[in-house]
């Protein structure tokens, strides 16, 4: 999925995604205006100024541009070419903080309309068209970000948000950590996070995971990033390289078994550290520590997927299917709609039924993004589980989440079939 290279086209219909690929319905173009604006990019035909891109990242490339072009699809090179203080076009004008990659989609959608997004260059990209103030790049960045996150690419587009300074997408990346967070710290990529991207994540007190397995996952964090600045990983060197980390691991919420078969065992935590802790526990007049003790707010919401028989063995299920588990990240629309209704739920006095999918209106939000599918098994919104929940309950759910959902569904697969 990672590797896979997308075109997108700002007068698309609609955009699908499948485990391969985004696929884009467009309207045919005919005009050729494009095509022509394109190649006068690629050729330099007729340029007036030159920008020398990437210093920060690297060997310098050189892009030729026209300033009416450019100002005419951006106010901030509005402002840069016949503003109070114009650029002088005399020599290359230097742009060292963007990568020189996401230089050239920003510029192939300001003279085509067109841009190639990937899952490496997707975040630069937003971070260039936000600097140059081009809101529809932004948005078509956006979307392909929220249709790729999922589980095993949050931790991924998490890094790379911080480091590009691109908020858009901190808040539905640590919900997708939140609502998965057992997974999220078994994953290879947490081991190769940034240390403050680690330390958003240990701050939070909605990870659904218990504090022993968040300890073994910093734990193994800290033993990586020993090898990887080619030091042994001895317990002085992993507190060295954790530092204030540390402290946001809530020891006291672990047992005396884990703490003594964990951080006691492997020294991460000193003889002095351990005993202030057991008598924080246990004495009568309890010491002060520098760890919390208050239990993570989402810690009575940690399940595992046992479904009841009555929502495996429903009536359209037979012998032949079977249920795959989907993440899908949907943003509310401008009306604050998601474009979706769901039936089902569990009633007093009547047969349960599990939360689904009911209809997509064209045009709405869900529909425009592609993945939600009608008969669509709900199990969790943000971490919420609806397996038990009745009609009303999923609806208010749903209703009171932010900005962003992050749908836990389960999808009908026919036993062999190709179809993910």
């Amino acid at each position: 999925m990672y590797s896979v290279s997308t075109n997108f086209d700002p007068y698309m219909s609609r955009t699908s995604r499948t485990s391969n690929a985004t696929h884009v319905e467009r309207e045919p173009d005919t005009s050729g205006i494009r095509q022509s604006l394109k190649a006068a990019l690629i050729s330099g035909d007729l340029s007036d100024v030159q920008l020398a891109v990437g210093r920060d990242y690297g060997p310098v490339k050189t892009f030729s541009a026209h300033k009416n072009i450019l100002s005419i699809r951006s106010p901030v090179f509005r402002a840069m070419f016949y503003g109070s203080l114009p650029e002088s076009c005399d020599r290359p004008i230097e742009v060292p903080d963007v990568h020189p990659t996401a230089f050239a989609n920003m510029l192939s959608y300001l003279y085509a309309d067109r841009v190639d997004l990937n899952n490496e260059s997707v975040v630069p990209t937003l971070y260039c068209a936000d600097r140059y103030d081009i809101p529809l790049l932004v948005d078509i960045c956006s979307q392909y970000v929220l249709s790729d996150l999922d589980e095993e690419s949050c931790l991924m587009y998490l890094d790379m948000t911080i480091n590009w300074h691109a908020g858009t997408f901190v808040e539905p990346c640590l919900m997708v950590i939140d609502a998965h967070t057992e997974s999220v710290l078994l994953s290879k990529q947490f081991s190769q996070l940034e240390k403050n991207t680690l330390e958003l994540i240990l701050q939070r007190s909605t990870l659904q995971a218990m504090e022993n397995d968040i300890y073994k996952a910093v734990e193994k964090w800290a033993t990586a990033c020993c090898v990887r600045s080619k030091e042994e990983p001895t317990a002085t060197n992993r507190r060295r390289v954790l530092g204030e980390l540390l402290s946001l691991v809530r020891f006291p919420l672990m047992s005396d078994q884990e703490l003594l078969d964990g951080p006691a065992a492997s020294g991460l935590l000193l003889p002095a550290e351990l005993w202030d802790i057991y008598r924080y526990r246990h004495a009568a007049t309890p010491p002060e520590i520098p760890f919390s003790a208050q239990p993570r707010e989402s810690l009575n919401r940690i399940m595992m997927l046992h479904l009841p028989d009555e929502i495996i063995q429903g009536p359209a299920m037979v012998e032949q299917r079977l249920l795959g588990l989907v993440t899908i990240v949907l943003r509310r629309g401008d009306d604050r709609g998601l474009g979706f209704t769901i039936s089902g739920g569990y009633e007093s006095g009547s047969k349960a039924k599990p939360i689904v999918v009911e209809k997509i209106p064209a045009g709405g939000q869900a529909y425009q993004d592609g993945r939600l599918q009608h008969g669509d098994r709900i199990i969790r919104v943000n971490g919420e589980s609806l397996l038990a929940a009745t009609h009303n309950d999923a609806v208010s759910v749903i209703r009171k989440a932010g900005n962003f959902l992050v749908l836990d569904i389960l999808r009908e697969k026919l036993l062999g079939s190709n179809q993910h």
